[in-house]
């Protein structure tokens, strides 16, 4: 069985706080797999649109680098409950220095949405 994460915080089971919070409970592993499949069709939509995706790390964040060399930090959420907030935070703090970030984040039976400041959807004009 592979690794095994917190349902609340997301961070390898157990996590730091499993002892002082009863809600901190592993993770169940298809929940694991959801998020790891759609981080795939992510990297597969830029792909298709003619970015170059190269992943980074297990965490499931890529970087897509477009014809015209434009590099964006992709990070992805497959999650029911939208947390935009923490999820831009992460992707700001994940992004290097210069590079645009975007956030694509998706709930069961919506569409997949895409976040990101107006200066780099713009093409950092």
């Amino acid at each position: 069985m592979g690794a095994r994460w917190c349902a609340t915080c997301g961070k390898l089971w157990p996590c730091a706080e499993a002892t002082s919070y009863p809600l901190h409970r592993p993770r169940k592993p298809r929940t694991r797999d959801k998020g790891v499949k759609f981080e795939r069709e992510v990297a597969q939509a830029f792909t298709d649109a003619g970015f170059t995706v190269r992943g980074l790390e297990a965490g499931g964040d890529h970087f897509a680098v477009a014809a015209n060399g434009r590099t964006v930090h992709v990070e992805c959420k497959r999650q029911e409950r939208l947390r935009l907030p923490e999820w831009i935070a992460q992707a700001e703090s994940d992004c290097a220095d210069g590079l645009a970030w975007a956030l694509v984040f998706k709930q069961s039976r919506r569409p997949v949405y895409v976040v990101t400041t107006l200066e780099d959807y713009l093409g950092r004009a």
